[in-house]
């Protein structure tokens, strides 16, 4: 039993099939509730089929709300290649170290604004919703909703501390897909249940992205010359990389 088992006792079916649809848009225990829940109440296959017809019109009358989200996402993009131009314009078409660290800085604002626009419904759920259930769980999907931003902001300011919690941030990110891609590969097996049958799991391949995606990051991270600009020594390096994969012991164990 996790966190989101009681309060998805109280979802319709086809809100449930939504959460199974999408696993992309959920974490992997929430699914595995969804999933859990929807094999309890032993729906027949009129049943499925009546409630994903359902869930099927739902997701065709947002179709004003994605091309919302898809005009918001082109203006957050044009105001990122707007403002990296204002923060440190191109000189002899070279990048230096200074323009680097305010790009990345200005991806990770871009990407937490569309995380927060993108989880909009669910954060809304967890904190205006009397069944929302909050535990260790829960607590640690909100965890990068304040660490982020606050690593962000003391990464562009280059202060030491953002080195390390973009560090930490990053080991553990990394370690995550890794573990998350190695799960899915031991689990992969035919399909043999209903739900199964309709939504099938995804593949390990699609964590691939974020190991890349984290990976170059602390490679940039561990540049001698971004070391020197935070003041980072060996001994921090290590230290700052230990606490990631502890993090990520501890989470595994306690989840």
């Amino acid at each position: 039993m996790n966190q989101f088992t009681e309060s998805y006792k109280t979802l319709s079916n086809p809100e449930l099939l939504k959460i199974v649809g999408n696993p992309e848009d959920y974490q992997p225990i929430a699914v595995e509730a969804a999933k859990v829940e929807l094999g309890n109440r032993q729906l027949s296959e009129e049943e499925l089929a009546s409630a994903k017809a359902e869930n099927d019109f739902e997701i065709q009358n947002k179709s004003v709300h994605i091309e919302k989200k898809k005009v918001l996402e082109n203006k957050l993009k044009r105001f990122g290649n707007s403002a990296i131009e204002a923060i440190h314009p191109i000189r002899q078409g070279t990048l230096s170290v200074i323009r680097i660290i305010n790009i990345l800085s200005l991806v990770f604002v871009i990407m937490f604004l569309l995380e927060i626009f993108n989880q909009f419904d669910f954060i809304k759920f967890m904190l205006t919703n009397k069944n929302a259930k909050w535990d260790f769980g829960t607590i640690i999907y909100f965890i990068p909703l304040i660490f982020i931003p606050t690593a962000t902001f003391l990464f562009w300011r280059r202060r030491k501390w953002g080195w390390i919690l973009f560090c930490i941030f990053f080991t553990y990110s990394a370690l995550s897909s890794v573990a998350l891609a190695f799960k899915l590969l031991l689990s992969n097996r035919a399909a043999n249940t209903q739900i199964d049958n309709l939504f099938p799991s995804a593949s390990p391949s699609s964590f691939i992205w974020n190991i890349v995606f984290y990976g170059a990051y602390l490679w940039f991270l561990f540049r001698i010359d971004i070391r020197e600009i935070y003041s980072i020594d060996k001994q921090t390096t290590f230290t700052t990389i230990s606490l990631g994969v502890a993090l990520m012991a501890f989470t595994i164990i306690v989840l």
